[in-house]
């Protein structure tokens, strides 16, 4: 969790003009496990860097090429299943997944296994509200299948979902150790590799000294 931030840090780094003049609106679209990691940093950097811009931070929905290309989204930042051909890209962060359980959870005394992973009672973070994703795919490739019990839209849900049921879920890993520092919950490292690569995408153009090497030239 500290090398994000201190990443962070470097990316708002300012160069030799600091835009502290600029008077506008910045449209931001990610996903709310990104939100509560990235936002606080970002925010702080800005009210010293350009204490005048503001933030808003929007919801991707549907068309979202159509969105950055009408101004309703200026800076979006996806992981790399998105195809934005035509978009500014930037590689942010590669992070990987872990499993985050309550305490008294059985599986938070054992070492995490491919049968134990698989035949856990799991909660899922859809935005969709599809019962699949990046995990499951992995997983399949050993011919396991997770049970999926509930499923949410929101990584808000998971602190609560793990310290009162016998679920767990796959969280990335930066946000699953900003959790279990925060809320008494166990953290346990995934079985199998799933690396999550997270991209910023833009169109539009903005200062370099807002969004420095790690966000590009918008």
């Amino acid at each position: 969790m500290h090398a994000v931030l201190d990443q962070i840090d470097r990316l708002y780094a300012p160069r030799s003009e600091v835009p502290t003049e600029l008077d506008a609106e910045l449209r931001l679209s990610m996903a709310n496990d990104v939100a509560m990691l990235l936002l606080p940093r970002i925010q702080r950097r800005l009210m010293t860097t350009a204490p005048n811009l503001k933030i808003s931070v929007v919801d991707r929905g549907q068309n979202v090429l159509e969105k950055m290309a009408s101004g309703t989204i200026d800076v979006l930042i996806e992981d790399t299943r998105l195809d934005l051909s035509g978009c500014y890209i930037h590689q942010l962060f590669c992070w990987n997944w872990c499993c985050l359980m309550g305490t008294e959870n059985p599986l938070a005394s054992k070492r995490m296994t491919i049968n134990r992973f698989a035949g856990a009672n799991h909660g899922l973070v859809s935005f969709s509200g599809e019962r699949f994703g990046r995990v499951d795919e992995v997983l399949g490739t050993f011919n396991r299948q997770r049970r999926v019990m509930l499923v949410v839209p929101y990584f808000s849900a998971v602190p609560p979902l793990v310290q009162t049921t016998d679920l767990i879920f796959t969280v990335p890993k930066p946000l699953g150790e900003w959790l279990a520092a925060n809320f008494d919950v166990a953290l346990r490292a995934i079985p199998i590799d799933v690396p999550l690569t997270l991209l910023c995408f833009g169109i539009i153009a903005i200062s370099t000294t807002i969004f420095t090497d790690g966000l590009g030239r918008l």
